[in-house]
């Protein structure tokens, strides 16, 4: 009866779940292509000095995609836990045992993450080769087509497996103890942002930073590695407080916000 029961609760939600299916798979894709990029780079391009020259901006592209995969399948597994818990708090209080509850919820978790890690690989490696078929259609002299090291796939996998295992402890632990009729009735915290006017001078040196980074990336190697901390640092300033400064004004403008809401959103 519970399963039944859980299953069209899941169906009825899955348009809820489905950031989790899509950020998972997108991470491991980003991950597989870039790790994949980073280690053919020198192997596939047949000028000498074009590979040295990709070389390092791969390396760093490599780590950036990585601390943001990182953080993406972090937050889309959190808030999946978070929502599937409610519903998993409904059924506790009806009767279900903590302890099926939980072995449940980790069924469901790791089919979704075993299904999330199998397309995520079909599409890094699509993506990986498609690029470089797409490149060696442009410029066949500079590119061969590379297969890259299999130990891609296993760091990929291994790093993704280790995520998804460390959060589901983590909320699980947290999870531990509490009063589950709390889940049901939590709220939704809406979002804090800076409204301030004030705050624009921090847009302002965000610009500032976009323009020294630029001007460091033409410099020495030193200053070249430095701009790519620089302009990410710019870019948040910006988005942070220049987004959250231009939600305010259209809070505050309810009529002109809902007759421009497609072209806005």
């Amino acid at each position: 009866m519970f399963n039944i029961i859980i299953l069209k609760n899941f169906k009825s939600n899955l348009h809820n779940y489905i950031l989790f299916f899509i950020s998972n798979i997108v991470a491991v894709a980003e991950m597989i292509a870039f790790w994949g990029m980073n280690d053919i780079v020198t192997k596939a391009i047949t000028d000498d000095v074009t590979a040295a020259a990709l070389k390092m901006d791969f390396k760093i592209a490599a780590g950036l995609i990585t601390v943001i995969t990182i953080l993406l399948m972090i937050f889309s597994m959190k808030h999946y836990i978070q929502l599937r818990m409610k519903d998993y708090s409904t059924f506790i209080i009806l009767g279900m045992r903590k302890r099926t509850s939980y072995l449940m919820m980790l069924t469901e978790y790791v089919a979704g993450c075993v299904l999330s890690l199998i397309l995520g690989i079909l599409l890094g490696v699509g993506l990986l080769y498609g690029i470089q078929y797409w490149i060696w259609g442009v410029y066949p002299e500079f590119i061969k087509i590379t297969a890259f090291d299999w130990k891609i796939l296993r760091n990929a996998c291994g790093l993704s497996i280790g995520i998804m295992a460390l959060v589901f402890v983590a909320l699980i632990t947290w999870m531990d103890g509490k009063d589950m009729s709390a889940f049901m009735s939590s709220a939704e915290q809406n979002e804090k942002r800076p409204v301030s006017g004030r705050w624009l001078l921090l847009v302002v040196l965000g610009l500032i930073l976009l323009v020294i980074g630029e001007d460091m990336y033409q410099g020495s190697d030193s200053m070249y590695l430095t701009s790519h901390a620089v302009f990410p640092a710019g870019m948040v300033l910006i988005v942070v407080f220049g987004l959250a400064w231009v939600l305010e004004r259209l809070r505050k403008r309810k009529k002109f916000y809902l007759r421009h809401i497609f072209q806005l959103n």
